[in-house]
Parts: C-alpha cells; structure tokens; sequence
C-alpha cells in the first residue's frame, strides 16, 4: 500500500513569524475493497510516522497539541463510503479529513 506522509513549517494563518507544526497525510482507502483491520493498520503506519517527525522537528510543548488532534481525528473516519483515498490535514488552527473518490495510489504507480 502506497502511503504519503509528509509533516511540513507553515508559518501561522494570523500572519505570524513563528513556525508551527502541520500533518498533511494521503491514504490509499477502500473501505468496500479491503478489510477494515487492514485499512486501521496502514492508517497506525502513517500516523505512527507522522507523529514520529514531528517530535523530531519540533518541541514537545507545539508537537503535542497537534499529534492529540490526529489522534482525535482518526477515531471518527468513516469507513461507510464508497471513498478511494483520504486527505488528513492537521495543524493547530485546522483538522479535516477529505474523503476522494480518486485512488492516489494508482496515479502515484503510474506516474
């Protein structure tokens, strides 16, 4: 399963000089296609990975508020549609989960 996750310095949406943390994850998701175990395991891979790099680049005390908004995040996907692929974005002042009926996944084999 093809997975992308990148975590990212975006400067504040207020127009502030200080860096803040920001998630931005794709996932290859299925829910008609694959198992529901499967698609929560490959979902654990990238957020494991994302939350791994923020503590890396980033102090606990601003990489933390934004890994608990995964966290929270991720507990209410919904696996009921006949979805393709999702895009998570998290920062401090954004959490969203887009919902595609396109398979990044295979755009990314064939390019």
């Amino acid at each position: 399963m093809n997975l992308e996750t990148t975590t990212e310095k975006t400067k504040g949406v207020m127009n502030s000089t200080e860096d803040l943390p920001c998630i931005s994850l794709i996932i290859p998701f299925e829910p008609k296609m694959k198992r529901k175990n499967d698609l929560d395991s490959a979902i654990t891979v990238a957020v494991a990975q994302a939350e791994k790099d923020l503590m890396k680049n980033y102090p606990e005390e601003k990489a933390l508020p934004v890994i608990k908004k995964l966290r929270r995040l991720i507990k209410n996907f919904n696996y009921a549609g006949r979805n393709k692929s999702i895009a998570i974005f998290v920062s401090p002042q954004i959490e969203k989960i887009y919902y595609f009926n396109y398979d990044f996944s295979m755009n990314a084999k064939n390019n």
